[in-house]
């Protein structure tokens, strides 16, 4: 059987067909359907709750939506995130502008956020929302592609796998597109399941959409798409096969002219090649059992590192299990798992042809090996893991993916911690200390940092209703547009400044001599209240409240 069975091979949602047996170890849907007609009470509660049906998959969707959005709004934003708080606060007129040199492969995202927050304003929880609904959107995808296949095990084991994986629970709280690739790729592994079982002209539509948009959000995604669509050519054995190559060759042609301009600003990811950072690490572990969003492992990421790679090493040894559960057992045993191992290895290809590729162009060209920009091949990763959870034949061998449930919790948990992004970049602190203890017409200040991307001054284009009570000194009005981050002012000299606030509050990275600071102290200002961020090595900031009566 293929890895996309036509329409003569499965039976209708929800019901089962034995093989010519009639073994009850047969059945394709892998014993989630039953002809009892008089089903237990249990069952027939969770089938009210998630029905084998399209409500079904919106359902779980939603949920997985819900489970994302926990915390979205706690954790401190990060330099990425300011970029795409930053850009979207500006015409586009502006924006267009800056696309001629930077930034050109995020610009369908930013056009969306930009109209989006244009509704609902700028903070964290609103930046990442978008994300989230991606999420459960993919999520919903994935819960209908595993019903088409195998029913009631497929619908939630597919969704959970999908939701849960630690790379999808990172990118949904990131206001970044990654969750939008992932979420196209998983809409368009479903609409070649159903185009391989009966096509119409809408189904191929559909697909050439998510294709180009899967691109659209991360242009990375052409690799997954590219190793679809080979899966659907080898495993679709009518001439439907073609429909799926026609989609990929018309959503082709309408990436290829943003594909190309995109490339031609590939140099705004050379600072990568400048790191010394671990590839299998980022092929092999954290490209879906996301532990940080640092590059390398931060005294903060030893414990959720430590988790991933035992994932890693679980899920390596579940492929293994459910590879030896295909040829054990009775000969129906062993008919009834040859499907879905057969889907697990076929997912197998786009993950394989993704890391590849990427690997390869990183050693020839220019290093691009980061492992959020695996996220497109996440759908992928949740097929793997969901059909081998299925094949296991041993009932010991269930603790494994009972094991990998239990560290993607964990991992989401970590994930979602005050400053787990980037300990030193604590940029929810200096918006939470303005909410809640500055006064209006407070002034504010921050002291350069030596390195140009990592000043303070982007924080306030994460959340900047929580400034618009205080007077921002040294660039009281907002700059032009003149590349993806905030830019740090001149540094300003306070004793020319016609009218100071009796009360400034100044941040001050940990650790760093503070020319703003002497100054207020020959001003007469004195220091009175101060909070911290995250300790460390690198640290956070100390925003401190200075006054004079």
């Amino acid at each position: 059987m293929g890895t996309f069975p036509q329409e003569d091979e499965l039976p209708p949602s929800g019901t089962t067909r034995r093989t010519r047996d009639a073994s009850s170890a047969d059945l394709v849907a892998n014993g989630s359907a039953t002809t009892d007609p008089s089903p237990a009470p249990r069952h027939r509660i969770r089938r009210r709750l998630i029905p084998l049906d399209g409500h079904g998959d919106i359902r779980l969707g939603v949920l997985a939506a819900l489970l994302c959005m926990i915390g979205s709004w706690y954790v401190s934003t990060w330099l990425d995130e300011s970029a795409t708080a930053h850009i979207i606060s500006y015409p586009p007129a502006q924006m267009n502008g800056l696309f001629t040199w930077t930034d050109l492969v995020y610009a369908p995202y930013y056009y969306l956020m930009h109209y989006w927050t244009a509704l609902v304003g700028i903070n964290p929880f609103t930046l990442r929302l978008p994300s989230v609904l991606a999420v459960g959107v993919g999520t919903a995808a994935m819960a209908a592609t595993g019903r088409v296949l195998v029913a009631r095990r497929g619908q939630l084991l597919y969704a959970a796998c999908f939701a849960l994986l630690p790379r999808v629970m990172a990118m949904g709280i990131e206001a970044r597109p990654y969750a939008f690739a992932a979420m196209f790729v998983a809409c368009a592994v479903w609409l070649v399941v159903l185009i391989g079982r009966r096509p119409t002209a809408w189904r191929v539509i559909g697909l050439t959409a998510a294709m180009a948009l899967a691109v659209y959000a991360q242009m990375y995604a052409v690799l997954p798409v590219v190793g679809l669509t080979l899966v659907g050519l080898l495993t679709i054995r009518t001439r439907h096969r073609w429909l799926v190559a026609a989609a990929a060759v018309a959503a082709g042609t309408l990436c290829l002219p943003f594909g190309v301009a995109a490339v031609g600003q590939l140099r705004q990811v050379g600072w990568i090649a400048d790191l010394s950072h671990d590839w299998f690490d980022h092929a092999l572990v954290e490209s879906w059992a996301a532990s940080r969003t640092n590059v390398n492992v931060t005294a903060t990421d030893l414990v959720p590192h430590v988790i991933a790679v035992t994932m890693a090493v679980l899920a390596a040894l579940l492929v293994v299990l459910a590879l030896v559960s295909r040829f054990t057992g009775t000969a129906a045993e062993r008919a009834g798992r040859r499907a879905g191992v057969a889907r697990m290895l076929w997912a197998m290809v786009p993950i394989v042809l993704t890391v590849v590729v990427l690997w390869t162009y990183s050693l020839l060209a220019t290093d691009v090996l980061l492992a959020r920009y695996f996220t497109a091949v996440a759908p992928f990763y949740a097929v793997v893991l969901a059909e081998a959870t299925m094949a296991l034949r041993w009932g010991r061998a269930r603790v494994v993916p009972v094991l990998l449930l239990v560290g993607a919790l964990a991992l989401a948990g970590f994930q979602r911690r005050p400053y787990a992004k980037v300990t030193w970049e604590d940029y929810s602190l200096l918006a939470t200390v303005m909410r809640t203890e500055a006064q209006p017409g407070d002034g504010l200040l921050t002291e350069r940092n030596p390195q140009p991307n990592e000043n303070y001054q982007v924080a306030l284009a994460c959340d900047p209703d929580a400034f618009a009570h205080v007077v921002n000194l040294a660039q009281p009005n907002k700059p032009p547009l003149d590349g993806p981050f905030r830019r740090d002012p001149p540094r300003i000299r306070l004793v020319t400044y016609p009218q100071l606030p009796q009360r400034i509050w100044l941040a001050v990275p940990f650790g760093q001599w503070s020319e703003y600071g002497q100054q207020l102290e020959h001003l007469g200002y004195q220091p009175t209240l101060t909070e911290r961020g995250p300790q460390g090595d690198p640290g956070g900031h100390a925003i401190t409240l200075w006054q004079r009566w």
